[in-house]
């Protein structure tokens, strides 16, 4: 390239980049709204058989997950806890219900059961059957 040819190039993009460029703004970190400290709330102790209690009869290939989603029971699958926990003197493990078994729930859980209900199953690992290999050749 000429040196006369570089020159225009120079001279023609030089005030461009002037343009371009913005003024220095001066940032001014933000100051976080200032958070009211919680109130602290008088814990009760949880008291399951409050309310109307409905049963469901368990059929082959149920599971609580399965059984909560269900419309007559909480319509919600994430809400598993609420039975297990209704169940307790029935059921050991809440991965092992058989058919026939009467699974009682309450029919209006509050608000606070709701929310503890979902915090524990989001919080509980996904099942895998414990299977063996079979020594079959």
């Amino acid at each position: 390239m000429s040196p006369k040819l570089r020159l225009m190039l120079l001279s023609a993009t030089v005030p461009l980049l002037a343009l371009g460029c913005a003024p220095r703004q001066t940032v001014r970190p933000v100051q976080p709204a200032p958070t009211p400290s919680p109130t602290p709330v008088a814990s009760s102790p949880r008291t399951w058989d409050q309310g109307e209690t409905a049963h469901y009869r368990v059929r082959r290939g149920d599971c609580l997950w399965t059984i909560s989603a269900k419309d007559s029971v909480y319509g919600d699958p994430w809400e598993w806890p609420l039975l297990f926990r209704q169940n307790r003197d029935e059921i050991s493990d809440p991965n092992l219900i058989y058919p026939d078994q009467s699974l009682a729930y309450r029919v209006h859980p509050s608000a606070a059961d709701l929310a503890d209900a979902r915090r524990i199953a989001e919080a509980t690992p996904p099942y895998h059957p414990h299977r063996r290999e079979l020594p079959l050749r």
